[in-house]
């Protein structure tokens, strides 16, 4: 899942040095936002709007509502494999 900063700042064109330049950081400091080593500062987000109509904050939103998505996705596997665990166990 791409880090809506990066998705930003591909749709801009921009690299992560550019990118940083513009707020006044480094493009590592950039790539670490993106990677998910660092969160986006909150002067990032009030700042930032993807294609001139989302801000960073509902872009950063749907980021983590996507997270929260793919552990419960995991957490649904693992529930599944535990009943078919189960299942066999008490077939037995």
């Amino acid at each position: 899942m791409i880090h809506p900063m990066k998705e930003f700042r591909i749709e801009a064109g921009l690299t992560q040095e550019e990118l940083g330049q513009r707020l006044g950081v480094t493009g590592v400091y950039i790539a670490q936002i993106e990677n998910g080593s660092r969160d986006t500062p909150q002067r990032f987000i009030e700042d930032l709007k993807i294609g001139g109509k989302k801000k960073m904050i509902e872009i950063q939103e749907d980021f983590k509502t996507r997270a929260i998505k793919r552990k419960i996705n995991d957490l649904e596997l693992k529930l599944d494999y535990w009943k078919r665990k189960l299942k066999d166990i008490s077939t037995k």
